[in-house]
């Protein structure tokens, strides 16, 4: 019974015992009988009506044809009342006639002892869920539980809000939208109709949720989203977005739930959330990427500069327009050729150098640096994302050739979870170079004096075997490490030998024939190792490179020094990788060995064998010639001979004949060329095809893919050796 209903019964009851008090003090009614009979007045009616005069009697008469509950009875006052005509004390303290007995019970039940009491207002809940990749539909969870996925890589598609009203009495709902990709913003949902996209496989990338009506004037509506590459984002609130747009980055999860106003907001670690930079943000962070020059700002969370598109990141700038406290910015950059430049409040970098931007370092300022943390991380060409580093921690790397590409900023509450690793390639936030240090055993020499990263070990001209070697990882932040076998004359590889043991012999007199080096952990993961081998009566073979055979095993013929280098993965190897490990027939053709002993002003030469009717290709340098290609030739008949000598390839052109034509001609002695067989003129039908003899005018024929090859590839100048 409400409360107001109980007071008014009370009041009337009181009036009703006033009003009987008052007519019993009449002496009509005091002359019905003693005092012992009012005191012996029963509480039921019908005692009343028999134990008075006619008054009792007339009251009977009034009450006939009434209910107990209806009939007014008065009950037996106490002295002390009918004495004093006050008002009737509280009906808890009288006893009430029997025929009024359940109305007084009905007016004195202290309903706040003993009653059912008034059901509170239940807060307002919001409920969701979502559609996820391959998943489906998931379960409706509420105020802040997770809805999606984390840890599986499975994009949000479409998503159902909906508000518990309750008993809350208020009116109003919910309305959302998403970012989907390739749509972009879509259309408003409210209510528990679908926002997203459902069997279509596209993914929420970002969104927005806001309340309306009665329930928005009560409460503020926060939300999160787990974003692929950057886990659990700040709470947005009412209307802000959340996630990222235009970044193809999918949504995996969200949560959210309803405040109170005026109640603080959900924790967060994470300050606001701006990318793109739209002037409120309260990081602005613009880089300088090499053809586009300065960007379009993005804010906190956002990727400045490309991926994708092997573009140098040359210079950075990030400010915090929106700090709430004083301090600032400041950025150091490591710059190709340069090194670190120092700390700036502004641009990191060059511009107009086309230099590249290797590594950054950035810092807070007065009091922000007491509040905030700021992290960042760079995409490295190569390696890709590398960790987290924060507060002036290196982040890229230094002394590898290796550019950045983008990065992205973060700041955080301070001492707040570092953001998620998730989508990082590497687990260090900076690597540095790392160097290989090697040494070689020589015959009649001993050990000899290290080499670093390319430097030569051994000998090269003295005609001394390289009997074993050693190798180890010096310097950098990497780890890992590196492990090497040697071919020896007459006994075969030998097993992987650890960083600083030896493989080969000592003492023995024994040659290395060949070498074979691997890198390991995470050495491996960033690093090719590469090397190469200087060989008797070969001189410097191609490079091999990670465990591959290098030299000349099983041949007789002595490793007589080695190189080794380690290239950052995504770059070439040093040099050419052709006839990096040889066999008996490279020894058997003379012509490679004649090959070493030439020079020529590019890095090609060619090679004709006139009593074989054989040309060769070489590519390297002198002493480190290796061969490219051979093929048979025509030379000049025994009249008209091919000169003999050292030349040089001078110009060349298309077709050339009068009764015949050859094609793809190139001049290596004045009138001297090479050229194709022989066609009727102006066609492609064969006169001459004859490969392999002496028939020629002095010029050299081929086959015209063959004479077309030396036409597109052999520079001008290049050596040709006719013997």
């Amino acid at each position: 019974m409400p409360k107001r209903t109980r007071h008014m019964l009370l009041a009337i009851a009181a009036l009703l015992v006033a009003c009987i008090t008052a007519l019993s003090m009449n002496p009509a009614w005091a002359m019905a009988g003693d005092g012992d009979g009012i005191q012996s007045v029963d509480a039921t009616t019908t005692q009343d009506a028999t134990s008075n005069d006619s008054t009792g009697t007339n009251d009977a008469a009034a009450n006939e044809g009434k209910t107990a509950d209806q009939a007014v009875v008065a009950p037996e006052p106490a002295n002390e009342v009918a004495a004093q005509g006050a008002v009737a004390p509280e009906p808890v303290a009288t006893e009430p006639a029997q025929g009024d007995k359940d109305e007084a019970q009905a007016i004195t039940v202290d309903t706040e002892a003993t009653g059912t009491p008034e059901a509170p207002v239940e807060p307002v809940h919001v409920e969701y869920r979502g559609h996820v990749q391959q998943d489906g539909w998931g379960e409706y969870v509420s105020d802040g539980a997770e809805a999606g996925t984390t840890g599986r890589s499975l994009r949000v598609e479409g998503l159902n809000i909906r508000l518990n009203l309750g008993n809350s009495g208020l009116t109003g709902g919910i309305r959302y939208r998403m970012h989907v990709q390739r749509e972009g913003w879509m259309g408003w949902a409210q209510d528990d109709q679908m926002g997203g996209t459902e069997g279509r496989s596209l993914r929420v990338e970002a969104m927005q949720i806001e309340l309306y009506g009665q329930v928005a004037e009560e409460y503020d509506v926060y939300y999160a989203v787990h974003a692929q590459q950057r886990g659990w984002m700040a709470w947005a609130v009412n209307g802000q977005s959340a996630g990222t747009a235009g970044q193809s980055l999918r949504l995996e999860a969200v949560k959210i739930m309803l405040v109170k106003k005026d109640d603080p907001a959900p924790n967060s670690d994470f300050v606001q959330y701006g990318a793109p930079f739209d002037g409120g943000s309260v990081l602005k962070v613009q880089a300088h990427v090499q053809r586009y020059g300065w960007m379009d700002p993005v804010g906190n969370w956002g990727i400045a500069g490309t991926t994708g598109q092997s573009l140098r990141m040359e210079a950075l700038n990030v400010t915090a327009p929106g700090l709430d406290v004083p301090g600032s910015v400041l950025v150091d950059g490591h710059v190709q050729g340069i090194g670190w430049t120092g700390y700036n409040e502004g641009s990191a970098g060059t511009t107009g150098q086309s230099r590249r931007l290797e590594a950054i370092k950035i810092v807070l300022t007065g009091e922000a640096a007491d509040k905030y943390d700021i992290y960042y991380r760079v995409h490295v060409a190569h390696l890709g994302w590398l960790s987290w580093a924060k507060n002036g921690e290196e982040a890229g790397t230094a002394a590898m050739s290796h550019r950045v590409e983008c990065v992205q900023v973060v700041l955080t509450n301070k001492d707040a979870e570092a953001p998620s690793p998730e989508g990082s390639n590497q687990p260090e936030s900076f690597i540095t170079g790392t160097n290989v240090v090697y040494a070689a055993h020589c015959q009649g020499y001993g050990w000899m004096g290290e080499a670093w990263n390319g430097d030569t070990a051994g000998t090269v001209g003295e005609s001394r075997r390289l009997e074993a070697y050693t190798a180890h990882l010096q310097d950098g932040t990497i780890g890992g490490g590196i492990v090497y076998s040697a071919y020896v004359a007459g006994r075969g590889w030998q097993d992987w030998k650890p960083e600083y043991e030896t493989s080969g012999t000592v003492g023995e007199s024994v040659a290395v024939e060949g070498i074979r080096v691997s890198l390991t952990g995470r050495a491996a993961e960033v690093y090719n190792v590469y090397y190469t081998t200087h060989v008797a009566n070969a001189g410097w073979l191609g490079w091999s490179a990670n465990g591959e055979d290098a030299g000349a095993p099983g041949t007789g013929h002595a490793v007589q020094a080695i190189q080794i280098r380690l290239v950052p993965k995504g770059n070439g190897a040093p040099g050419s990788s052709t006839n990096a490990c040889i066999g008996r027939d490279y020894f058997d053709d003379p012509m490679i060995r004649m090959a070493q002993g030439y020079s020529s002003p590019t890095d090609w030469l060619i090679m004709v064998d006139d009593d074989r009717t054989l040309l060769g290709v070489f590519h390297g340098s002198q002493g480190n010639w290796s061969k490219y290609d051979m093929w048979r030739v025509s030379t000049g008949a025994p009249e008209t001979p091919s000169v003999h000598g050292v030349f040089s390839i001078g110009s060349r052109g298309y077709v050339f004949g009068s009764g015949y034509s050859c094609y793809y001609w190139t001049e290596w002695n004045g009138p001297y060329l090479f050229h194709s067989i022989k066609y009727n003129e102006g066609t492609f039908d064969v006169q001459d095809g004859w490969i392999g003899g002496h028939i020629s005018h002095g010029c050299i024929r081929m086959y015209i893919e063959r004479a077309k090859w030396i036409y597109d590839v052999i520079p001008s100048g290049t050596t040709v050796v006719v013997y």
